[in-house]
């Protein structure tokens, strides 16, 4: 089930009425914004649309950008939420930055106060053979080889429930149903879609 809203705050109380026990959340727009809007991923990806092979030099010019814009949070309240619901159940993250890239994320989560779940041998979680996890963040990144595109978010989620099924992660339980919070529709069917293909539910 997809459920839509422009405004957060009402959406929240009909999340909280969801039985999950497993949340994913998307990280750039959803949960922080760059506060110049080049930087942001909504602007960024009409734009690099325009470009063929010079899409991956556009991707380096954009990260530069956003190392030197300030963050702040989309919704206090959506992530007063999840906190509050991270410290029940696994809560991970997902972005379209690089595991190299992990450094961006140490300064806004501890001035915004925002965690994820850590799991034992996360580090070793692979897609398309690159190691793409660190500290409950899931770093999708962009796939070189399709000059530039980010990789889907709906196959990551596949990969790693399956890895779950598989016992890969020996103190992980495997989710009845899933949450997934993301600002963009497609994202949000290709991950309601990868849980179709494992048979668990998007709550």
């Amino acid at each position: 089930m997809i459920i839509q809203s422009h405004d957060v705050k009402k959406l929240i109380p009909v999340i909280d009425n969801l039985s999950v026990d497993m949340i994913f959340v998307d990280i750039d727009d959803t949960l922080i914004k760059y506060q110049h809007y080049t930087c942001r991923s909504s602007w960024f990806n009409n734009f690099i649309e325009q470009y063929g092979e010079e899409r991956i030099h556009k991707i380096k010019n954009r990260t530069e950008c956003a190392e030197k814009s300030d963050i702040v949070a989309v919704s206090e309240a959506l992530n007063d939420w999840l906190m509050q619901k991270g410290s029940v159940i696994p809560l991970f993250a997902l972005t379209n930055k690089r595991v190299a890239e992990h450094h961006y994320a140490e300064s806004w989560r501890n001035e915004l106060g925002i965690s994820f779940t850590k799991i034992p041998g996360e580090e070793l979680f692979e897609y398309n053979g690159t190691k793409i996890m660190k500290e409950g963040i899931i770093y999708c990144g962009y796939n070189t080889m399709t000059g530039g595109f980010q990789n889907s978010k709906g196959g990551v989620i596949e990969h790693f429930l399956k890895e779950l099924e598989q016992g890969n992660f020996d103190s992980m339980s495997k989710p009845r149903s899933i949450l997934f919070v993301d600002d963009v529709l497609y994202n949000l069917e290709m991950v309601q879609k990868a849980c179709e293909n494992v048979n668990r539910p998007l709550a």
